[in-house]
């Protein structure tokens, strides 16, 4: 059944909306979990999506991409003006293999760990429309995403080119309660979630360039 399990995650790791509803809760948790995903891509406000962040060195790039089930997805994507409820938008442009597609984004935050998002595809001509109402105040963040099934949770390690020395990390999770597992060949410097200087909305103004463990 885990074989299974992982060969499925493999097949569908390159859909930008694959979000994982495990075993480790009640059906009936399961079930809720589910259809607050659907209410999500369908376009709806669905609250309480969790996730970890980590600042991680510089992986080795190619023994990323060579590893099983592994997408990489080049994304660009740029902050708008904030809607009417203080809400973050953003839309981004995804290729994966050679294909385009844009999608919108709405991000309301909720507490630290959690935010209230809405998401949905859009045409290139809204998407070209949209873009007409970027922030002035912030570039658009351009990076290479690798996503890696690993232990029944997707990891998201993200490549940005204002860097070269590290990378960040991030894995979604199905409660705040959920016990994190990081792999041994991701050498994590220390976690950043909820840390202002390192979400993209804030990576749009400013790249923090502190000093990481052995440098000076």
């Amino acid at each position: 059944a885990r074989e299974m399990d992982d060969r499925t995650l493999r097949a569908w790791s390159a859909h930008p909306s694959l979000h994982i509803i495990d075993n480790s809760v009640a059906f009936e948790d399961k079930i809720n979990r589910a259809i607050a995903e659907i209410y999500r891509i369908l376009g709806q406000p669905a609250p309480d999506v969790e996730k970890r962040k980590y600042l991680i060195r510089m992986p080795d790039v190619a023994a990323l991409a060579a590893m099983p089930g592994c997408v990489i997805w080049d994304v660009e994507q740029t902050y708008l003006d904030r809607g009417a409820d203080g809400s973050s938008r953003r839309i981004r442009k995804i290729e994966v293999g050679g294909a385009v597609k844009h999608v919108f984004t709405r991000k309301r935050r909720v507490d630290e760990l959690s935010c209230e998002e809405t998401e949905g595809e859009i045409s290139p001509e809204e998407y070209a429309d949209l873009a007409k109402q970027a922030d002035p105040a912030r570039r658009p963040v351009a990076k290479r995403r690798y996503r890696i099934p690993y232990e029944g949770q997707l990891l998201e390690v993200d490549v940005y080119r204002f860097w070269s020395d590290r990378a960040t990390l991030e894995i979604e999770l199905k409660d705040e309660s959920q016990q994190v597992k990081l792999p041994e060949w991701l050498d994590v410097i220390r976690e950043v979630t909820g840390e202002d200087a390192y979400k993209n909305l804030n990576l749009a103004l400013h790249v923090p360039m502190e000093p990481i463990g052995g440098q000076a």
